[in-house]
């Protein structure tokens, strides 16, 4: 699972553009790309980190391991039967969002991951809140804007 953890007060945001993975999306301007995107087998991905050292991962699947939306909240629910799934349409695309509570040495944290469908292509962005200096509720509302501004390219 791909985890993006999310500290920082929404400032002034500026476009994320990767032509590699077909994708754009908004990020606060103290967030960019680490390393390279990376290939393994049909998954191509990227990592976005800000100057607090937190991340998310994005990962775009064309191959065979692309799942209907129905096997997304089956895999969700066998995974942790408390996840709430949430079936979406985010800029023409079809998919699932999923909350995850997770306790993690008594912090509650909370796993958000999106699961969208385009075709034969699955992109999967997701990501953990609860981080010291802010609550997993607003962290995962931080999260949600961001996400929410994914488009393909």
């Amino acid at each position: 699972m791909i985890m993006a953890t999310c500290v920082f007060a929404q400032t002034k945001s500026s476009p994320y553009i990767n032509t590699k993975l077909g994708f754009s999306l908004m990020l606060p301007q103290d967030w960019n790309q680490e390393g390279e995107v990376k290939q393994e087998g049909e998954t191509i991905s990227v990592t976005l980190k800000n100057n607090l050292n937190n991340f998310m991962l994005i990962k775009v699947n064309k191959g065979p391991a692309v799942k209907t939306i129905e096997d997304v909240e089956a895999y969700n629910l066998r995974t942790d039967p408390s996840t709430k799934n949430e079936r979406i349409s985010l800029n023409g695309m079809k998919g699932v969002k999923a909350v995850i509570h997770v306790n993690i040495d008594g912090v509650e944290t909370k796993d958000l991951a999106y699961f969208l469908l385009e075709g034969k292509t699955q992109y999967v962005i997701t990501g953990m809140s609860g981080a010291a200096g802010i609550d997993a509720d607003s962290a995962i509302r931080i999260l949600e804007n961001i996400i929410e501004t994914f488009k393909l390219k």
